[in-house]
């Protein structure tokens, strides 16, 4: 369980509870073929907040925002390939059992059976190959993707791990519902929305090397926007402004479940005529906001769809 004295309007992503409630239950999928007999060592990108300060080659965490809660007993994982970095925060449990770990070491066993699994999930404990795997990985689907992007439009899954599309739930459910977002702008009436809310704007961050490599260029980012739309939204036909060349549209949340009653999708204009993409939670839709005009219709009365828009431009040459 989250430790009482766990503020709750900061952010964190605590492995004692895992996987809770808001944990989608498709991005946990992948996970159930994982071999619980193969050997398995401490990832050599993992670092124990015990031990200091993060290093300076872990780049990302350079910048840690005021959202996140600052603790001792974290783990941060380096997520090389993209260029990202996913801390973890252990509650009092999972600090006594693992504060033995040495990143790049084999891993002995003796840890209850699903707390292996969550380290396994959160890529603290990985297979021997896990790194290469993952670099061939990521470079298959980059040469898959990106040339999708020609068209303007490319749909991303699984962009956070999942452990913290539950974390991230829980904490904009939270701060939706202590008033701390406005609700309507100039766009739509039934939407909470925030612009560079500071938890947003850390995993912008984190999201930057992977739309590069996307797009095939460098780009940084420019603004976060929430969109946390209620039933009745509309969001009429219109382009972004020039801060958007590339926008990243992330579904944080959803009610109810849009596996299950069907998700509400973003219409985009594109060369071919409109297409309608929908998304499941976690999932991203990448495209060129400044381009392709884009809408959604009306939302059902009684349904939510929480949308993080991660905007993007080309870094200055």
């Amino acid at each position: 369980m989250i430790p009482e004295f766990f503020p709750r309007d900061r952010y964190y992503c605590v492995l004692d509870e895992q996987p809770d409630l808001l944990v989608d239950p498709h991005a946990l999928a992948p996970y159930a073929s994982l071999n619980g007999s193969a050997p398995l060592v401490v990832n050599p990108r993992c670092w124990m907040g015990w031990h200091g300060p993060l290093p300076t080659s872990f780049a990302n965490g350079a910048e840690i925002e005021e959202g996140l809660y600052t603790f001792p007993w974290m783990i941060w994982v380096d997520d090389v390939e993209r260029g990202a970095l996913w801390p973890y925060w252990l509650g009092p449990d999972y600090a006594r059992m693992l504060e033995g770990l040495v990143t790049g070491q084999p891993y002995a066993g003796g840890l209850p059976p699903e707390m292996e699994m969550n380290l396994r999930i959160a890529d603290i404990l990985v297979t021997p190959d896990a790194m290469a795997w993952r670099r061939h990985a990521w470079a298959s689907t980059v040469e898959t993707g990106a040339p999708m992007m020609a068209r303007g439009h490319i749909p991303m899954e699984a962009l956070f791990p999942p452990f913290h599309v539950g974390a991230l739930r829980r904490y904009y459910r939270y701060h939706t519902r202590i008033g701390s977002f406005a609700l309507g702008d100039e766009q739509t009436s039934r939407r909470f929305v925030a612009y560079d809310e500071p938890v947003t704007r850390y995993f912008h961050r984190q999201l930057a090397r992977t739309v590069s490599d996307m797009v095939r260029r460098v780009v940084v980012p420019s603004y976060s926007y929430l969109a946390f739309y209620q039933g009745g939204a509309v969001l009429d036909p219109h382009t972004d402004r020039d801060a958007c060349e590339y926008t990243l549209s992330v579904c944080i949340d959803a009610t109810p479940d849009p596996h299950t009653y069907g998700a509400w999708p973003l219409q985009l204009m594109t060369a071919d005529g409109p297409v309608a993409l929908t998304q499941g939670v976690g999932d991203g839709l990448l495209f060129r906001g400044r381009e392709l005009t884009h809408w959604r219709e009306r939302l059902p009365e009684g349904y939510t769809s929480s949308s993080i828009l991660f905007h993007f431009v080309d870094a200055p040459t």
